[in-house]
């Protein structure tokens, strides 16, 4: 799992939650493959 944090523009910070499956890897780059369509983000006021 990863966290992207961010603020936007009213100052509020943005979390992004990304999952990965680390055993299973993209043909072309080597990198692992999202476990997620879609990440989760929400906003923390």
């Amino acid at each position: 799992m990863t966290l992207k944090l961010n603020t936007n523009t009213e100052g509020e910070l943005m979390v992004e939650v990304r999952a990965w499956l680390c055993r299973e890897r993209d043909n072309e780059t080597d990198k692992p493959l999202e476990d997620w369509d879609t990440p989760i983000t929400f906003t923390l006021k």
